[in-house]
């Protein structure tokens, strides 16, 4: 395990040129925490891959308590027994005969962890966030499948694993099983948390005794919120009692109000991840890795390249396709630098719209035809004629009768 190019290389109880298990030779020290400290060291019997990380877990509050020593064994067997790609493969503790002090043997890895890139790069593109949650979740599935639960899941512990010659990038989940057990220990004994209590569980806060495979689920959210937003959780708590507090009875912000490019179904995804209700919470790493299938456009592979922060004043044109829709307000653009904020394009004026029309006037109502005339009666004058003709013609009748007779 490497866990930066700058470490010291003499620093601890252990100096180079130590030798531990009778077998390892300390070269440097590779980073130290709270609980111990990681070595590069050379494996005098294996010729073929001498190279190896060691844990060695020191004696400050620990190392020489039976009870505790005694519940490292046991969950350091546990945490060998998880094998996938993306968990770092350890042996089983041990205890150094000359020192009495424990250690684990890991496999050595270089790259670099998630709280390093998330410092130096900031927020990262969604669709490096989603794969890189989908690798973890894919090796805290590995560990619950056998019993083990994480509960100390946070950036330090994702290491970003590469290989010379390759550009492909393996997320590594690191401190399987011993985290368990330190943290349910000291947190029972002297009221504090063990490591950076950021990243835990409502129920581990209130140091809740049937803590399950939904408290990985929050941790590894909390992540993902991180390295959407490029902003660590809790920021401006200055004390303990009051983040415990925070994390009981807070609510993490909206992902959005921080990263407006993420699309909707992303954030759905976060906030039912960080459910305080564990009921309410994505119940599984599988259910988790399933919901954020989309967010990776299809592809859980990661390159070095792509772990490059995501500026937050990138112009929304360009934000990649997701699969989804996302809804991108237009103020994505507003914080942006004058010299680097695009001119916002000159609207075409609108046409003016054409007059309305004037209404047709009513037709008005065809007169109503006259009633023909009644025919006048005739005059006494325009019947004299005929009357005349009657005259004649009886007298005419009555001449002939006449001559007749």
């Amino acid at each position: 395990m490497k866990l930066s190019d700058d470490a010291p290389e003499s620093a601890g109880p252990l100096a180079p040129g130590a030798v531990v298990g009778g077998r390892f030779e300390i070269v440097r020290m590779l980073g130290r925490g709270g609980v111990g400290a990681v070595y590069e060291a050379r494996d005098r019997e294996d010729e073929a891959r001498p190279r190896v990380a060691l844990k060695v877990f020191l004696e400050n509050g620990f190392a020489k308590d039976d009870e505790l020593l005694e519940r490292f064994l046991r969950e350091a067997k546990s945490a060998a027994s998880v094998v996938s790609k993306h968990t770092v493969h350890v042996d089983a503790l041990t205890v150094d005969e000359v020192t009495g002090l424990p250690f684990i043997r890991m496999e050595l890895l270089d790259g670099e962890d998630l709280e390093h890139v998330l410092a130096r790069e900031g927020a990262l593109a969604p669709e490096v966030v989603a794969r890189i949650a989908i690798q973890a979740a894919e090796g805290l599935a590995a560990a619950h499948a056998v019993g083990v639960i994480h509960r100390d899941v946070k950036p330090a512990n994702l290491f970003l694993a590469t290989e010379e010659g390759s550009d492909e990038v393996t997320v590594k989940v690191l401190d399987f099983g011993v985290a368990k057990a330190v943290a349910s220990t000291k947190l029972t004994q002297t009221g504090s948390m063990l490591g950076t209590p950021l990243y835990v569980s409502p129920e581990q806060a209130t140091g809740a005794k049937n803590v399950d495979v939904r408290a990985d689920v929050w941790s590894l959210m909390m992540c993902v919120h991180q390295a959407l937003t490029g902003e660590r959780p809790y920021a401006g708590v200055k004390g303990f009692a009051e983040l415990i507090t925070r994390i009981c009875t807070g609510s993490m912000p909206p992902v959005r109000t921080l990263a407006p490019w993420v699309a909707q179904e992303l954030e759905a995804v976060v906030a039912q991840g960080l459910a305080r209700d564990r009921n309410a919470r994505i119940p599984t790493m599988r259910a988790l890795a399933d919901s954020l299938s989309r967010a990776s456009r299809g592809t859980v592979t990661i390159c070095k390249s792509d772990l490059i922060g995501r500026p937050k004043d990138a112009p929304t044109s360009q934000e990649p396709d997701l699969g989804f829709e996302p809804t991108i307000p237009a103020q994505v653009m507003i914080d942006a630098p004058p010299s680097t904020r695009a001119p916002a394009p000159t609207p075409a004026p609108a046409p003016a719209p054409a007059p309305a029309p004037a209404p047709a006037p009513a037709p008005e109502p065809a007169p109503a035809p006259e009633p023909a005339p009644a025919p006048a009666p005739a005059s006494d004058s325009s019947r004299l004629p005929i009357l005349l003709v009657a005259l004649l013609l009886l007298a005419a009748l009555a001449w002939f009768l006449l001559r007749a007779h």
